[in-house]
């Protein structure tokens, strides 16, 4: 029933890849029919539970009440698929889902159990053989024989259409569903599976093995047909790497870190590759900064995380963002490998208010541009050149105790600071930013903000009582 559970699970839920699912009903089907074929008295046994100078149960007016219910809904659900599948057909609407499920009841319990072999194999019922009071021979499951002419026992039929039944109905309700009535669900299905294939054992009509060996088949026969209906449209990418070492005299111990080779043209990349620190005197500043002040970091632009360590030496928490897809995966693969976990690292722009961004991430040529991917502020790209991602303005995200504010973000950093005024006003950070269009003095002088100076590509700015502190790291 687990198997059958996880069949339930992974078509309800639409998942496109149904590889495990089939692995582990190929397994199952495997393991019983072995198991049945070398103890075939396993279904002697579990029927002769059942016996006592003859099949009781079969004779309860109670249980071949039941019986027809069952028989009936399961026709019932057979005509309502069909319905159904004809009604979207007339109306052109989509016809996936009822198609395949539809074919499954085709396929599995009419064509293969019926159909081949309850029609071909002749294995006669429990209530016929010797063992059982009657005439005929008992033969293990899947042994060809010649025992019974019709309607005979290997597969079960009402085992495999239930089995069916039950499974589709998991198939269209799941997506519809919250975890609780999912949960419910499953756990009715799987009793309504029991209770009809174990009828047919008790009444003496069916072997244990043909049940199991019906609902097993009838599932993996639905978990075959499902990827013609759902195809698997999942594209794999691979982003390449390359580990290398840096050292930085100043910060302490060599790290090591995944650097992007398709941005190995950028300088940050270079310098890694060369077993140094990109824009040192940056890192040297973050230190003093963070070791005299404490506190909090915002870190926008982390690219592949080459300043992610630094940070964490000295910060208590670090928030970092990139909104770059490859870039964030290789810098949140960097943190985990360092064990950064003061570490909060967002795939997010920054912006003036919340929203989305496109972001131009490959050159005309198509080559990546890496730290220098920028949000775009008109349109006519070709779209292969660009990539979208939320934006986040930091008045909205509840930081406090921010010592530190570094933006370069290609750009973008007056539009990051006009959505963190509130932040700038109630924490008063050192702001360490990339300033190429020259548009943040206009929002900084406002807020009682000087430069201080200017190094690399970076700007300092500071409150005038933090500006001889701030002017002190120029010596650095």
């Amino acid at each position: 029933m687990q198997i059958f559970g996880l069949a339930v699970k992974t078509m309800g839920m639409n998942m496109p890849n149904t590889s495990r699912t089939l692995i582990w009903l190929l397994a199952a089907t495997l393991l019983v029919s072995v198991v049945f074929t070398a103890f075939p008295m396993l279904d002697i046994w579990a029927s002769g539970l059942f016996y006592d100078g003859g099949f009781q149960l079969h004779s309860l007016p109670f249980l071949q009440g039941l019986r027809r219910v069952l028989i009936a809904g399961m026709y019932v659900f057979a005509l309502l698929v069909l319905a159904v599948f004809m009604l979207r057909l007339l109306r052109r609407q989509s016809l996936r889902a009822w198609g395949f499920a539809l074919t499954t009841i085709l396929v599995a319990p009419l064509g293969l159990v019926n159909g081949v072999f309850k029609t071909y194999w002749g294995r006669a019922r429990p209530a016929d053989v010797t063992f059982f009071g009657g005439d005929k021979t008992f033969t293990p499951a899947w042994f060809y024989t010649d025992q019974c002419d019709v309607n005979c026992s290997f597969t079960s039929g009402e085992g495999g259409a239930i089995a069916t039944t039950a499974l589709l109905i998991g198939f269209l309700a799941w997506p519809k569903l919250g975890p609780v009535g999912r949960r419910w669900l499953a756990l009715a299905l799987a009793a309504l599976v029991v209770l009809t294939a174990g009828l047919r054992v008790a009444v003496g009509q069916h072997f244990l093995s043909d049940t199991l060996l019906s609902i097993l088949l009838c599932t993996l026969v639905a978990a075959l047909l499902y990827p013609l209906f759902f195809p698997n449209k999942t594209k794999r990418f691979t982003l390449s790497y390359r580990r290398t070492r840096a050292q930085h005299s100043a910060i302490g111990d060599p790290v090591e870190l995944a650097v992007p080779l398709a941005a190995a043209h950028r300088p940050a990349v270079q310098a890694f590759l060369n077993g140094n620190y990109h824009e040192g005197f940056s890192h040297r500043a973050f230190k003093k900064i963070l070791t005299a002040r404490g506190g909090n970091a915002i870190h926008a632009g982390a690219f592949f995380g080459d300043m992610l360590h630094t940070l964490a030496l000295y910060a208590d928490t670090v928030y970092a963002f990139e909104p770059v897809l490859d870039n964030y995966i290789l810098a949140k693969h960097n943190a985990a490998t360092l064990g950064l976990t003061n570490v909060a690292l967002f795939n997010a722009a920054l912006g003036a208010k919340g929203g989305f961004a496109e972001l131009k991430t490959h050159t005309e040529a198509g080559e990546f541009r890496g730290g220098a991917s920028s949000i775009i502020k008109r349109k006519g790209y070709a779209p292969a050149l660009l990539e979208r991602a939320p934006m986040l303005a930091l008045d909205n995200l509840g930081l406090k105790n921010i010592t530190l504010l570094h933006l370069d973000i290609e750009g973008y950093e007056a539009e990051a600071l006009m959505g963190a005024k509130a932040l700038i006003l109630q924490s008063k950070p050192i702001i360490l930013l990339e300033d190429n269009p020259k548009a943040c003095a206009a929002i900084l002088a406002p807020m009682g903000y000087t430069l201080a100076f200017s190094r690399g590509s970076l700007d300092y700015w500071a409150l005038p009582e933090d500006m001889a502190f701030v002017n002190s790291l120029n010596g650095a």
